[in-house]
């Protein structure tokens, strides 16, 4: 088994065990495999969160949470998840896996299809509304990161590619475009303001989007900073 075959299986079996101790209710369980930020945000809310699925899928709308409440409380662990992963680098230390493991129709009932997830992005279709598990990779596993919904996994794969490789020559790419950008005669802001990162949809809102009061004064020094972490912040 090479590489990027053994990325994919890890990050399979990392998603199944996810998705099944998420449908057992066994929380603390599923923190245990999660990542640095899953527990850290755990410690933050304590047992305040009345509803432990809300914390791990942060920024979710009521509809989406309800997708995602069935699609969870209906993951079998014995049908194995052969659809396609796809993954993304951030840095040279946060590489990102997506695995799709539910579709349901839109603008019907909450109930599970009896249907196969596209095995790959481009073949995804957007009539249906996609569940899939986000896992961050350590030194040695994948962990458990976030739960999201799609209604467009076609276009939101974009953002991700099909093997870590591809990840980080992509990644490298990426580095390699913005370092090499001429820093317009405007100044910083104009220059961060010139990158689109629309395409990519947010996989987890930071804790640094609960309100803070701010001394205006620092409002032009947090700028630089503020344009930084929306670009980490995007998964």
């Amino acid at each position: 088994m090479d590489k990027q075959t053994d990325s994919a299986a890890e990050a399979i079996k990392a998603a199944s065990l996810s998705l099944a101790l998420a449908a057992e209710g066994e929380w603390p369980a599923l923190e245990g495999m999660s990542s640095v930020h899953v527990r850290e945000r755990s410690m933050l809310f304590g047992t305040s969160v009345e509803d432990s699925l809300s914390l791990f899928a942060s920024g979710l709308s009521a509809w989406e949470m309800d997708h995602l409440r069935v699609s969870v409380g209906s993951f079998d662990p014995l049908l194995p998840l052969t659809h396609g992963v796809v993954f993304a680098v951030l840095d040279s230390e946060t590489t990102l896996a997506a695995v799709p493991f539910s579709v349901m129709r839109p603008y019907l009932p909450l109930s599970p299809l009896k249907a196969t997830v596209p095995t790959s992005a481009s073949n995804a279709s957007t009539s249906l509304i996609t569940s899939y598990v986000v896992l961050m990779r350590a030194t040695d596993a994948w962990l458990f990161h976030n739960l999201k919904v799609s209604t467009d996994w076609a276009v939101e794969a974009r953002a991700w590619s099909s093997s870590v490789e591809e990840a980080k020559m992509r990644h490298k790419a990426e580095r390699n475009r913005i370092s090499s950008t001429p820093l317009p005669s405007n100044g910083d802001r104009d220059y961060w303001d010139s990158y689109d990162l629309s395409d990519v949809k947010n996989a987890c809102r930071p804790m640094s989007s609960l309100s803070i009061a701010q001394d205006p004064k620092e409002a032009e020094t947090d700028d630089y900073w503020n344009s930084y972490e929306n670009n980490l912040s995007r998964f």
